[in-house]
């Protein structure tokens, strides 16, 4: 069902990039509108294979924007994560491990 609705910001995809484009706008004040082909946002992250985030850290420290940060924490608090640990098999310094129906139901609200 196609509805007409006013908007500052349209975000085309629902993706995780599409879904943080959407968090950052309306941490600015923006409404906003994400445009998604599929029934859920998440892209790939929810729907794949995926069972943890990642990149979060080199080897000076955290390199994820407070506007991350502030999702993991969500993302901690809600029980869909243990937060940081440590990559063992070497890819990047930390992985976020994540139940992705909790991941999935923080990114729609």
């Amino acid at each position: 069902m196609m509805s007409e609705q006013e908007c500052d910001v349209v975000v085309a995809g629902g993706g995780i990039a599409g879904c943080f484009a959407a968090i950052a706008a309306a941490s600015a004040g923006a409404k906003v509108a994400i445009v998604e082909r599929g029934d859920t946002v998440g892209g790939i992250v929810v729907d794949g294979l995926l069972e943890a985030l990642m990149t979060f850290h080199d080897e000076e420290g955290l390199i994820a924007t407070k506007l991350t940060q502030e999702f993991i924490d969500r993302l901690t608090s809600s029980g869909g994560s243990c937060g940081f640990v440590r990559d063992t098999v070497g890819y990047c310094k930390t992985i976020v491990p994540y139940d992705a129906e909790i991941l999935k139901s923080l990114l729609f609200e």
